[in-house]
């Protein structure tokens, strides 16, 4: 092989690397910190919001169950024992009609950003070199055979949100919610492992890169 050839060869290589390099750099930003209306979403916060949605679900739930119970029993709603939100920064206001509460709108505009980042997830997920792998275990572990909901999980949680009167839909869902945000969780921890893969696969290349 000629010098010319050699050197030309090189060069090639070295633009690939620094391309892959640049390549891997975009991807793992992308993948870390979701745009959201403009605002950046850093996905390790994640974990402790999937807390923050399983608590209002869960709050809701109780809330509906209340309301039931009370018209049923044809009495005037007792709020000294009606389910009440002791969350540090209270999430709820009361209202004089059914359902006699409703979330703050700082309560929906957090579950609005939350369904758009889940979305994320999960297609960022489907993405990955395991996907097929990710998608076998939503099935045999987590029992779901239709990703429609995780695709679009405002299709169940909405009424949890905006919806609390609806006490058939929320029963019914309650319990697919919660195995949805258990799927979530999961499918946060095979992101951030495949953000650790990318993240080494930069630093192998960046030596390369910086050399020239």
């Amino acid at each position: 092989m000629e010098q010319s050839d050699y050197m030309n060869n090189l060069d090639n290589g070295l633009i690939e690397d620094i391309d892959d390099f640049h390549k891997l750099l975009i991807r793992i930003q992308k993948i870390k910190s979701i745009d959201v209306n403009n605002k950046q979403y850093c996905i390790t916060n994640l974990p402790k919001d999937l807390e923050w949605l399983e608590k209002t679900i869960c709050f809701t739930k109780s809330f509906s169950d209340y309301l039931v119970f009370s018209n049923g029993s044809n009495c005037a709603i007792p709020m000294q024992n009606c389910p009440l939100d002791i969350s540090e920064n209270n999430k709820t206001v009361t209202i004089e009609n059914t359902p006699f509460m409703k979330y703050k709108e700082s309560v929906k505009e957090k579950y609005r950003m939350l369904i758009h980042v889940l979305k994320e997830l999960y297609n960022t997920a489907m993405e990955m070199p395991d996907a097929e792998k990710v998608r076998t275990t939503i099935l045999n572990d987590f029992h779901i055979d239709n990703n429609i909901h995780l695709k679009h999980p405002e299709f169940v949680m909405d009424y949890f949100f905006y919806h609390i009167y609806n006490h058939v839909h929320i029963t019914e869902h309650y319990k697919e919610v919660l195995n949805m945000l258990k799927v979530f969780e999961y499918l946060y921890y095979k992101v951030i492992n495949h953000i650790n893969e990318l993240e080494f696969d930069a630093e192998s290349i960046k030596p390369i890169v910086e050399k020239y």
